[in-house]
């Protein structure tokens, strides 16, 4: 009696599943990453750039005009690949010339000063250990000042000009995490700006033109 009792319960729940029809999957959570433990982040770093294009001709032949300089970039990680940033940046730099005219000679020397701000986006993918890989792009405004002087046979004139102009840049870069919050990094980045001030010297003048960089960046960033 058993057997035939069991038999008939097992064919009942059968029947009332081939009744009931297919059963719908059940409901799950979208895929959506993990948010970080501490999206935000600053990062502090110095930077040397080889300048592509820079002062045209004017000021004796003192050509193009690398930059030492640094920025600060805070950012907000959205997941822990994406994030946006805003970057701060300054640099400076210098060149001289001296040209002989027969007994006369042309001392010249002109100075580039730079300033940027511009917000940005950045990807970052996990490598093995506690590498990473990071590629980002900016874009924003830029203000550059010139400041030029020429002397010959001891009579000399000055000048100096500024102006705005737009900004970009695009980088790729390795960071190393010393802990969950410190790390270091190590980036090319290659950038550019359209603003192009002038400056006359004796009645020569000397406009920048286009400028464009080849910056190598060293930093150390911390999350928050």
């Amino acid at each position: 009696m058993t057997i035939i009792k069991n038999t008939c319960i097992a064919l009942l729940g059968l029947s009332s599943i081939a009744l009931a029809g297919p059963q719908p999957m059940p409901m799950t959570a979208p895929c959506t990453p993990t948010p970080p433990a501490n999206p935000y982040w600053l990062e502090a770093a110095a930077f040397y750039g080889f300048a592509g294009k820079n002062l045209n001709s004017g000021v004796g032949s003192v050509g193009k005009v690398d930059l030492v300089g640094g920025d600060l970039t805070i950012g907000v990680d959205l997941c822990p690949r994406h994030a946006l940033d805003l970057r701060m940046g300054y640099g400076y730099g210098s060149n001289s010339s001296n040209e002989h005219f027969g007994s006369s000679t042309l001392h010249s020397k002109a100075r580039v000063n730079t300033f940027n701000l511009m917000p940005g986006y950045r990807y970052t993918r996990h490598l093995d250990g506690n590498w990473s890989m990071f590629l980002g792009a900016n874009l924003g405004v830029n203000n550059e000042e010139i400041k030029a002087r020429a002397s010959l046979d001891c009579i000399g004139d000055k000048d100096h000009n500024s102006a705005w102009g737009f900004a970009y840049s695009a980088e790729i870069g390795l960071k190393y995490d010393w802990s969950a919050r410190l790390y270091s990094f190590a980036a090319y980045q290659f950038s550019g700006s359209t603003a192009k001030p002038s400056v006359d010297i004796a009645g020569l003048r000397a406009e920048s033109r286009k400028q464009v960089y080849h910056n190598m960046r060293l930093g150390m960033g911390w999350r928050f």
